[in-house]
This record gives C-alpha cells, structure tokens and sequence, in this order.
C-alpha cells in the first residue's frame, strides 16, 4: 500500500494539522527553554533578536573593560 493510496476525510486532515502545528510549537517551547532565549532566530522576532544580540554585545565590551 503506497502512501498516494491513503485518503484522508476533512476532519481527518484537519486533525493532523492541527497536531502537526502543536509539534511545531512543542518544539520552539523546548528549544527557549533549553536556550534559556525568548527568541532563538532573527526570523522569529528580528526586533527582539537584535535587541538581544546588541545587549549581549555590550556586556561583554563592559565585561572586558572592568577585567583590565
């Protein structure tokens, strides 16, 4: 039986995607809290990401002047 034999009812596909949108989401949850990052991409949130990188930039130049 190959997959081009499967048909599925409206309901059906519907169902699958909506399993498949709460993997997705599933995932991205795992992945910030793994990261400890709300945004873990520039195509999630450019703003906040580049916010985020431009903060952690400037730590470490701080971080680097107080060590000297």
């Amino acid at each position: 039986m190959g997959l081009d034999s499967i048909s599925l009812t409206p309901g059906m596909s519907n169902n699958l995607i909506n399993l498949q949108h709460t993997a997705q989401l599933t995932a991205q949850i795992q992945e910030r809290l793994a990261t400890g990052k709300k945004v873990n991409l520039s195509l999630d949130n450019p703003v906040e990401f580049f916010t985020s990188q431009n903060m952690l930039d400037q730590t470490t130049d701080l971080t680097s002047l107080s060590i000297c």
